[in-house]
């Protein structure tokens, strides 16, 4: 990736129910392509990740796939990458408490962190609505992240 920008960050936040977080993100009118990157890291419980959606403004289309998690099969859509020192990382789908319909992506990382990552095919200059439904399990220590990465 030649740039990565973050939109959000929470750092040691204590629990919440699911909440609906909301970004904006304009791509370099040179760009074909980016990644969309969330990071995990939750050392006494875990993140729940559901309804992701990235919207182009100008057609009104969803460009994620597999945004709800209904696939229930994580590496057709997505890819991970684990930076943790104790490689204590327990990942994956789960269907016991989503925000809607039956699936979610549940991350339980100890001390590093767990990058989730889907490559999106795009049109340069045009505005993305990047909208997504968290829930924090557990007090702190813990971090996650939205990030974009540029290609």
């Amino acid at each position: 990736m030649s740039s990565v920008t973050p939109l959000i960050a929470l750092t040691n936040v204590d629990p919440f129910p699911y909440q609906i977080f909301n970004a904006i993100y304009r791509p370099s009118v040179i760009l074909t392509t980016i990644s969309i990157i969330f990071g995990f890291r939750q050392d006494v419980s875990s993140w729940a990740l559901d309804k992701i959606s990235i919207i182009d403004t100008t057609a009104s289309t969803d460009i994620m796939q597999d945004g709800d998690f209904e696939s229930n099969y994580l590496t057709q859509s997505y890819s991970q990458c684990i930076l943790s020192n104790t490689r204590s990382s327990t990942t994956g789908i789960l269907f016991d408490l989503p925000y809607s319909n039956n699936f979610y992506y549940n991350d339980q990382t100890n001390v590093g962190m767990t990058y989730l990552m889907q490559s999106l095919n795009i049109i340069g200059g045009r505005y993305y609505n990047i909208t997504f439904y968290l829930e924090n399990r557990g007090y702190t220590n813990n971090s996650f992240v939205l990030l974009v990465g540029a290609q």
